[in-house]
């Protein structure tokens, strides 16, 4: 059976913008997975077919260790389902899971952009600093034939 994964920051979110386009998949016949922050929905996606991964994804954190975690814990699932397609949405995400998906090559990847965040708005040092990090790790991530 084909899977897709998709990877998200929390399961409402998911839920609020892009719960219609998983559905299809499970309608075509689809395993679908989902790695993402675990609130209160996660019961609901799961009995709608869907197959919940928890992913603990701080969405405003910038504690090195704490990414470095989520970004191992993001590996080995998408290694572990080895999913045909894989799908990111949100900044995190997208940045991590296009630089993982990299050394797993997995060939069919779709990016989702849902937001650019302080980030890029940011007038501080910091912010720039992280904004010109960011940048280059979007370059990284999303780069290549896919």
């Amino acid at each position: 059976m084909k899977k897709i994964l998709y990877v998200i920051n929390v399961d409402w979110f998911y839920i609020s913008h892009f719960l219609p386009v998983g559905l299809e998949g499970i309608n075509k016949g689809y395993e679908v997975h989902i790695a993402c922050g675990i609130t209160d929905r996660k019961e609901y996606l799961e009995n709608l077919g869907f197959i919940v991964h928890p992913l603990p994804i701080s969405r405003s954190g910038t504690s090195v260790k704490t990414e470095i975690k989520t970004i191992i814990k993001m590996y080995k699932i998408i290694k572990s389902v080895n999913p045909q397609v894989l799908e990111f949405f949100t900044i995190k995400p997208v940045l991590y899971g296009g630089i993982v998906s990299r050394f797993l090559k997995i060939p069919k990847k779709v990016f989702y952009i849902t937001g650019l965040g302080y980030v890029f708005i940011a007038k501080s040092l910091k912010g720039f600093i992280v904004r010109n990090i960011v940048k280059m790790l979007y370059k990284l991530a999303i780069s290549g034939k896919n």
